[in-house]
């Protein structure tokens, strides 16, 4: 099959036939060192972003340079998420919609499982220095919670390696990069005592977020409605889980 049929009712397509993904993905040992590679290039690319953000922000905000160390990281660690959540945005968005409406979603992951990957192995990376920070810092149990079932969602669909947990997955981690206006509200309360500014960022950030939040919760709806037969009367292994 071509693959290049976009349809609506493809976000359903393949639920419960796990099987067929095995040999697709699972047997090639390949695929694994080459998602472990792009691991590693997320680690490269987000510590030295905030080194290089850190002095930036050092040499055009004066007062940052007098900030508490506290204050400091955490104005670097809103452009951080700013900057790489704007610069992903757009193509991760792209590559969810590519394997929700395209007609196979075998082939799609076949060749574009890369950038699918790099997407949530940054965002994990992100998350995992926001928890560590926050937990030390704010001692903020619900973000906890929010990322502890991200890595969870992940983790089951590798260890079940189900079609369904991995659209699920896919929809969750692809609109991860919407929040970008929201953090950059963040930013902007830091950095600037202008008020008409802010709340121009504000408004902009927040409009976006919530416009995104309706197209996931749209893709959300149909893959959980639209799989209930099929998980409900398959064997699928994680039959029990969607319940």
């Amino acid at each position: 099959m071509s693959g290049k049929t976009w349809r609506v009712s493809n976000i359903v397509k393949w639920v419960g036939d796990d099987e067929k993904l095995v040999p697709i993905f699972f047997e090639h040992g390949e695929y694994f060192i080459e998602v472990f590679e792009l691991q590693f290039v997320t680690y490269l690319t987000v510590g030295p972003l905030f080194y290089i953000l850190h002095r930036i922000i050092k040499l055009i905000l004066p007062k940052y340079r007098n900030l508490p160390t506290f204050d400091q990281f955490r104005i670097t660690f809103g452009a951080a998420n700013v900057t790489i959540l704007a610069s992903t945005v757009i193509p991760a968005t792209y590559y969810v919609l590519k394997v929700m409406f395209e007609d196979n979603f075998l082939l799609t992951i076949d060749q574009d499982y890369k950038p699918i990957f790099f997407f949530v192995w940054i965002h994990c990376t992100i998350y995992i220095v926001e928890l560590c920070a926050r937990l030390v810092l704010f001692d903020s149990w619900m973000l906890l919670i929010h990322h502890v079932l991200y890595y969870l969602m992940v983790f089951l669909a590798a260890h079940y390696r189900s079609i369904f947990f991995m659209k699920l997955d896919i929809i969750l981690d692809g609109f991860v990069g919407w929040e970008f206006g929201l953090f950059a509200a963040l930013l902007a309360r830091r950095v600037t005592d202008d008020y008409s500014i802010r709340m121009k960022i504000e408004m902009i950030g927040t409009a976006i977020f919530i416009a995104s939040r309706f197209g996931q919760t749209f893709l959300l709806g149909y893959l959980l409605i639209g799989s209930h037969d099929v998980m409900m009367n398959g064997d699928s292994d994680d039959k029990g889980l969607y319940v």
